[in-house]
């Protein structure tokens, strides 16, 4: 597969973050009783597939292929499409789960597919928090902490998409990419307004230190972010 991406490939990508309406920490390798991975044999099973994975795609580029592979072939394809464009995605055993879908997404970044990688944490997203993000519950409220699990997934999921579009755009050669470094700057700006909306616009998100710190990771990897996050909240304290 090329290293390279397309214009095209990364503004599929960014359109699809452009529809979501807007877990922190990683998952629980060890736990025999993972409803994933199951009894204790079934568990170490996929540690030591997860470990080896993360081992590739951290090295030489032939390993990150490599890695890539693999956990296609647990995973599947989540953005295959059928002879007429329809989509049809293929179902590995680990479809459903979170934490393989996020190891397939990080090694397409290992392998420098950006857009591909971008189409992922969003077809992610919407499919493990269909229908969006959901309104944030009243006190008391029936199934209170079912929501707000949900919404933290959404916000985590969410801020891996803001992350790995942030970094397809610091990957792009200007002179290459349509519209040039206008176009780039514009689509960080868009990133950067996204964050500033998210944080904002959600109390739970604020109360979360781990997001709040990813957010900003983000914000300071791009002058461009930064400095168009840290004009919104001048904007916001003035008012």
């Amino acid at each position: 597969m090329p290293k390279f991406l397309t214009t095209s490939i990364l503004i599929i990508g960014l359109c699809l973050l452009a529809v979501l309406p807007l877990f922190g920490g990683g998952p629980d390798w060890q736990n025999d009783n993972h409803p994933v991975f199951g009894s204790s044999s079934g568990g170490n099973l996929a540690l030591a597939q997860v470990n080896q994975m993360r081992r590739w795609r951290g090295a030489i580029p032939e390993e990150a292929e490599k890695a890539l592979e693999e956990i296609k072939e647990l995973v599947g394809d989540p953005l295959a499409k059928d002879k007429s464009g329809k989509p049809t995605p293929i179902q590995g055993r680990f479809y459903a789960s979170t934490e393989y879908r996020r190891e397939l997404n990080f090694a397409y970044e290992a392998n420098e597919q950006w857009g591909l990688a971008v189409q992922n944490w969003v077809r992610m997203t919407q499919e493990f928090v269909p229908g969006g993000l959901p309104a944030l519950p009243p006190v008391g409220a029936a199934n209170r902490q079912g929501i707000l699990n949900r919404r933290a997934l959404y916000f985590d999921l969410f801020l891996e998409a803001q992350r790995a579009s942030s970094e397809a755009y610091k990957a792009q050669d200007p002179k290459k990419f349509k519209g040039g470094q206008e176009a780039i700057d514009t689509a960080s700006n868009n990133i950067a307004q996204r964050l500033y909306d998210l944080e904002t616009k959600n109390e739970d998100f604020r109360d979360r230190a781990d997001f709040k710190t990813r957010l900003a990771k983000i914000v300071n990897s791009s002058p461009t972010i930064k400095t168009k996050y840290d004009t919104l909240n001048k904007t916001l304290v003035v008012k």
